[in-house]
């Protein structure tokens, strides 16, 4: 591989300049780690224009025909983005063109996986540089959190909404890269008694940050199940007990405090002791299933997907009286595209997660399991929001590689 340096420095490397465009691509999905304006610098559009380019670049460099594993199931996210459209136009009187817009970002974003992957089996990029990428901005991005949470509203810097929750500040920031660069990180500390003092570092802070910064209680529960997974997935049978009674040791004790109690009252349907939006995801969830039961066609096709921009729409899909979608996981995800997007999530992640279990991997697929098992309140990584579902299409390549070289 080439190598790339800085003039007369002579010893400073510079990244590659796919791997520096692909990063610029993730910089900017996450709207410059919340450091930009997402809605007056339109970060997302832009990074539709860099994945444009991305691909227009790789395969006018390298033309050659491959064979790609997952290439139908991304392809879907097409279909599926055209059948919700158009179902939109049924249902809610939406034009196809507003709701094929809306939804760009998630299906373009989901294409990314084509030129990653042919960069990978060209042997212009490695696995090993896409995976220290996840993990500097992973870094910088729980590095801006912690400093974001130790300033509170004083000096607010990025561009997150801000509550209180526990006696502190907490910070709404997507998990999904802070939880994929903690898996990855958690099963090479597994995989060996002499990991890197880094793999530890990641592992920890990745951690700290999803429990006492963002302290969304559904993703803390998701980790700690997908934590002990990982634990038994090991193949050293002493060390996978000793780990997993120690770390059962650590959750029991976590469970004493404030946030462990509110966990388990969620888990047994108490009511919390903070005011939080139980009662509003509850109504919800009623909501869009009887507007995904009440025919055959939304319960196989679902309504639509919804553009707020649209005049009528908010009142029509609940908007108006408080439903969200994105706070609703799968329930949300069945009204707008129905029982079609179950069937494709599960052929997906079957299909990851066999491969991956063929390869023994541990971090990728308890990443994929950890998005599934919130589903009842969180999207899955490959329909995030939206922009954060970058992670998904890289995961796709790195597995598909890995396999490609066992």
């Amino acid at each position: 591989m080439e190598r790339y340096y800085v003039g007369e420095l002579g010893r400073v490397r510079l990244p590659d300049p796919y791997i520096a465009l692909i990063g610029l691509i993730v910089f900017l999905q996450f709207d410059g780690l919340y450091l930009l304006n997402a809605d007056k610098l339109h970060t997302s559009d832009a990074s539709l224009i860099l994945i444009a380019v991305l691909f227009v670049t790789v395969y006018a460099q390298y033309p050659g025909r491959v064979v790609y594993r997952y290439q139908w199931l991304i392809l879907f996210s097409l279909v599926l983005a055209a059948v919700a459209s158009y179902t939109a136009v049924i249902n809610y009187h939406q034009p196809f063109l507003m709701g094929f817009r809306a939804l760009r970002s998630w299906y373009c974003t989901m294409l990314l996986y084509f030129p990653i992957a042919k960069l990978l089996k060209v042997r212009r990029l490695n696995v090993s540089q896409l995976i220290n990428m996840i993990n500097v901005f992973a870094a910088l991005y729980v590095s801006l959190g912690f400093l974001q949470f130790l300033l509170g509203s004083r000096m607010v810097f990025l561009h997150i909404g801000m509550g209180e929750r526990y006696g502190s500040v907490r910070l709404w920031m997507d998990m999904t890269l802070p939880v994929l660069a903690y898996f990855i990180a958690l099963s090479r500390i597994l995989k060996t008694e002499k990991s890197k003092i880094a793999n530890y570092c990641i592992a920890i802070s990745m951690l700290v940050f999803c429990v006492f910064v963002v302290k969304t209680r559904m993703i803390i529960v998701t980790v700690v199940i997908t934590t002990l997974i990982a634990i038994l997935l090991q193949r050293n049978t002493l060390k996978k007990i000793t780990t997993s009674i120690g770390f059962i040791a650590i959750v029991l004790l976590a469970l004493s405090s404030q946030i462990g109690s509110d966990i388990l009252d969620m888990a047994m349907g108490r009511e919390s002791t903070q005011g939080d939006t139980a009662s509003i995801r509850q109504a919800g969830r009623e909501f869009y299933l009887m507007h995904t039961v009440d025919s055959v066609p939304h319960l196989l096709f679902g309504n639509g997907f919804p553009n707020i921009d649209v005049a009528g729409v908010p009142e029509i899909t609940g908007r108006t009286q408080g439903f969200a979608i994105n706070d609703n996981g799968l329930y949300g995800l069945l009204y707008v595209y129905g029982l079609m997007f179950v069937v494709w999530i599960v052929v997906v992640h079957f299909r990851l997660l066999r491969d991956s279990f063929g390869m023994r991997l541990i971090g990728l697929p308890c990443f994929l399991i950890n998005g599934l098992l919130g589903m009842s309140t969180l999207y899955p990584y490959c329909y995030s929001d939206f922009s954060t579902v970058v992670c998904f299409p890289l995961v796709c390549a790195i597995i598909e590689n890995i396999r490609q070289q066992a």
